[in-house]
């Protein structure tokens, strides 16, 4: 009995370990390859502790806000500067979903992303488009939409409700996925039915979403955003997160901000970072060891760039020459310069930032 136990356990090593062979190795570059844009060095004299193993000092705040300081003032209706990004350019962001009730709701509902397909396969929806000439495709391209959610105001949960039919439009798996997914509830709306906590409304707003007519200066202001909702808040069962990271990047993401904590691993989440990778969409997650249940990914995923990767300009990148007005960058000492791996305890602040400069 013994012996034919001890086969067993070598049988079962063996298979694993087969298994783990089988699982492709991480490459030095994904397939298509990474373009920043904007390039910086690690000066190891300044910095002996950065690292730089994923290519992420690329993303370098310093050169793109050294550009944006020669920005004219951005009129919410369009601009094509080299630092803005595209209309066309989606971030998903996966936390704890959205609140179009307050905490800067009314600066992000033109920002926030819209499934043409699905929105334009409804005859009523369809009939109601109208373009209001500024760069997106959003909920204001379509007025008259009631006000489903009574909030006194046109955004995307309008929409949601309204232009829902039942059917898988795109093809893509969910039905009715107008703006984004709830994976904590397996439904089409994303919305956060917290109202005090505020941080995904916050961080999408700085991060991504903001656009500079007189509002919050965001680090991707012509990006949109789809908002992703992968658990209550930011602590998510594994599974419900690795199907959110799909979901954005199957949904066209060009790279995912997830500030969020995984109450566990999988295997499951480790593919879904590996098939991120590989199909080019860069991945920022929150970075702390908190020693506890809730774990980030960002400490520990190959691939995934850090959230707390952070060199503040208090510990020593170099300065911005201007501030903004309305802009958190206008806030002495607390300008990031530079997105390499130095100790840092800014993980969801700087988890906007480095996705949304990429």
């Amino acid at each position: 009995m013994r012996m034919r136990a001890f086969r067993s356990t070598i049988v079962g090593l063996l298979a694993a370990a087969a298994a783990l062979a089988a699982f492709p190795e991480d490459a030095d570059t994904p397939t298509e390859g990474w373009n920043y844009g904007f390039r910086s060095v690690i000066d190891t004299a300044q910095y002996p502790i950065a690292q730089d193993k994923e290519g992420a000092s690329g993303m370098s705040l310093e050169a793109a806000w050294k550009d944006i300081a020669h920005w004219p003032r951005l009129p919410s209706s369009g601009g094509d500067f080299s630092s803005e990004g595209r209309p066309d350019v989606v971030v998903g962001y996966i936390e704890g979903g959205v609140n179009y009730w307050r905490n800067g709701a009314d600066q992000l509902i033109k920002k926030i992303y819209i499934n043409r397909a699905e929105v334009m396969a409804n005859p009523t929806c369809a009939a109601r488009y109208q373009d209001n000439g500024d760069p997106w495709f959003n909920v204001l391209d379509f007025p008259g939409t009631p006000d489903h959610n009574g909030n006194g105001r046109l955004d995307p949960e309008d929409l949601i409700v309204e232009c829902a039919n039942g059917v898988d439009d795109d093809g893509n798996g969910y039905t009715d996925d107008i703006s984004g997914w709830d994976f904590n509830n397996r439904q089409n709306n994303p919305h956060s039915q917290d109202v005090t906590y505020g941080h995904h409304n916050g961080q999408m707003l700085n991060g991504e979403a903001a656009i500079n007519d007189g509002g919050t200066l965001g680090a991707c202001p012509l990006c949109m955003v789809m908002p992703i909702r992968a658990g209550a808040e930011a602590l998510d069962r594994t599974d419900d997160l690795a199907q959110a990271f799909l979901f954005a990047a199957d949904s066209g993401a060009a790279s995912i901000a997830s500030l969020t904590a995984d109450l566990g691993y999988s295997t499951f989440m480790r593919q879904a970072e590996e098939y991120l990778w590989r199909h080019d969409v860069l991945v920022a997650q929150s970075s702390n060891d908190f020693d506890s249940t809730d774990h980030q990914g960002g400490m520990y995923w190959p691939h995934a760039v850090a959230g707390n990767g952070v060199v503040k300009e208090n510990e020593g990148g170099l300065p911005v020459p201007s501030c903004f007005p309305g802009s958190q960058f206008c806030v002495p000492g607390d300008d990031t310069t530079r997105t390499f791996r130095q100790r840092s305890g800014q993980t969801s602040w700087g988890t906007r930032h480095m996705v949304s400069v990429s």
